[in-house]
């Protein structure tokens, strides 16, 4: 079983919260408030910090640095592309023993195979896209990525989360997946859910305080590229190919 990460808009009770100048009020400062407000038109999703007592971990940085992942609305025809772990690796053993014992204390939480997805809510014809996956893996090498802070999200599919650092290989695959899936660069913030869920934000954060990162490992290698059919509730998600990096 796979999974991928489906992100929700923010409620309407936060957008109501967010105010934003408009022209009329701060004519001197039109310019800044364009930029604003294109910013939070494309945060879509807000990560919370539980060690900062849950203020919003929402780095609106410039354009050129990792932002929210965008928006992605599954579909029957939905694909993504995943990098996973080596499955006889203790690493993978730890992340599956974590995610199980998570869906299992949570009732609307599926069980679903640890995996940092490089694109996502991709619309094709399986077959091609299966090639596309296997191209792929020509020029690049095992990815090894090194974990941050166990974190949550407003959305289901990033309920509690763990960063992954960013890196060289990992963005220049991302880069490349979407060129030859034709798809424009969108902000790329790469992480492994550890949960999927609909539950409150209190609960959330109560959870990402509580996740023991010492039975978690700090850095795993991830030496299989993954492509899933991810159309569809999270029972019904299926793998296409596995190729090795």
């Amino acid at each position: 079983m796979s999974g991928i990460h489906r992100l929700r808009r923010m409620s309407s009770e936060t957008n109501r919260a967010i105010t934003v100048p408009s022209r009329e009020t701060t004519p001197l400062r039109s310019e800044v408030t364009d930029e604003v407000s294109r910013a939070l038109r494309q945060f879509v999703s807000a990560s919370f910090s539980p060690t900062v007592g849950g203020r919003i971990f929402c780095d609106l940085v410039s354009r050129h640095s990792v932002a929210s992942t965008p928006d992605i609305s599954l579909t029957a025809q939905d694909f993504s592309i995943w990098l996973t772990p080596d499955e006889e690796s203790n690493a993978y053993r730890q992340l599956q023993e974590t995610i199980d014992e998570l869906a299992s204390a949570h009732a609307d939480a599926p069980v679903f195979e640890p995996h940092v997805t490089v694109v996502g809510g991709v619309d094709g014809d399986r077959e091609s896209l299966e090639e596309t996956t296997r191209s792929l893996t020509d020029d690049t090498k095992p990815v090894e990525v090194t974990f941050g802070e166990v974190r949550c999200s407003t959305t289901t599919h990033q309920c509690v989360f763990r960063l992954v650092d960013p890196s060289l290989a990992l963005f220049e695959l991302y880069a490349s997946a979407r060129d030859a899936l034709e798809l424009s660069m969108e902000a790329y913030n790469p992480h492994l859910s550890l949960v999927y869920s609909d539950m409150g934000f209190a609960d959330r954060l109560a959870l990402a305080n509580a996740v023991d990162v010492d039975a978690l490992p700090e850095e795993v290698a991830l030496p299989t590229l993954e492509l899933v059919a991810t159309g569809g509730p999270v029972s019904e998600w299926e793998s296409v190919c596995t190729v090795p990096l």
